[in-house]
């Protein structure tokens, strides 16, 4: 088995070494670094944070795909950065924070996993652009959508309840 800063990397540092569902258990990873940086830096060290993973899954990825082929398993860091995506929502709407922060992780984690397992809407295509690019996009795209669809429910809801308070 081939080892290295690379391989550590790719691997979100083993979390995509499990041996099942390992872009769902690098997502999971993922979140525990985001959780801390949301509760004591705030949106400025999200921000940094899907930077940095980004930044590090382009440069592991030709590497990945030199060893192990084109877009293999184990490698997540694509997961890492398209899952800061939809957690970003934490920041959009402060005035349902901090009651429902942990809602809005949980389902920012779900949703992320249910557009980046099923790949509707043009992810499939994403997906088989070639190298880094088609590798890291796909998932930039899974977390756009996660992060698009949670904000579409977040205005409904509080459309709902604005509503119920007039009438009331």
């Amino acid at each position: 088995m081939k080892t290295g800063i690379n391989y550590w990397i790719g691997t979100g540092f083993g979390s995509g070494l499990a041996p099942v569902a390992p872009g769902t258990v690098g997502s999971l990873v993922a979140c525990i670094p985001a959780w801390f940086v949301i509760q004591y830096v705030g949106l400025p060290g999200l921000l940094l944070l899907f930077a940095a993973f980004l930044i590090l899954g382009y440069l592991s990825a030709p590497w990945f795909i030199k060893e192990f082929g084109d877009d293999p398993g184990i490698f997540v860091m694509d997961e890492w950065a398209g899952q800061m995506v939809p957690i970003g929502i934490i920041f959009v709407f402060p005035e349902i924070q901090p009651d429902y922060t942990i809602h809005l992780f949980v389902t920012a984690f779900l949703l992320f996993r249910l557009f980046d397992i099923t790949k509707p809407l043009g992810i499939k295509k994403i997906e088989r652009i070639e190298g880094a690019n088609g590798i890291m996009l796909d998932d930039l795209a899974a977390g756009f959508y996660a992060f698009t669809t949670l904000f579409f429910a977040i205005l409904a809801y509080l459309a709902i309840i604005s509503l119920s308070n007039r009438i009331i």
